[in-house]
């Protein structure tokens, strides 16, 4: 089956800072296009596409949609770096049932995330 979601663009205020938050806590690679004010991070062909775009049409909100981001084997990693990175904790790291843990923040851009991880 394939995604539900193919790709989702997530709002950020200063795009550079929000490329090193999340290469940091992804622990991945984020290409800037920077003729268009946005970056990708890096994916495998089945994978979700998560863009960030600086626009001023969109808005980082800590009240929308909740994103999880997979950190999976790396939550107590990233949710340090999150905290490095100056982040709020909304909630820490708990189990959530059979589908692993999670930890919900607000990223550097202001808009509300949760890491999981199975």
């Amino acid at each position: 089956m394939s995604n539900i979601i193919n790709a989702f663009d997530l709002p950020v205020a200063d795009l550079k800072r929000a490329i090193k938050f999340y290469e940091k806590i992804l622990d991945c690679r984020i290409n800037l296009i920077e003729e268009e004010k946005m970056a990708v991070v890096e994916y495998k062909e089945s994978e979700v596409v998560c863009c960030l775009i600086q626009c001023k049409n969109m808005k980082s909100s800590k009240d929308g949609v909740l994103l999880y981001f997979n950190v999976t084997g790396r939550l107590d990693y990233a949710l340090q770096k999150a905290r490095e990175f100056n982040c709020t904790v909304i909630t820490e790291k708990h189990q959530i049932g059979m589908y692993g843990y999670k930890a919900v923040i607000i990223d550097t851009e202001g808009n509300r995330i949760a890491l999981h991880s199975f």
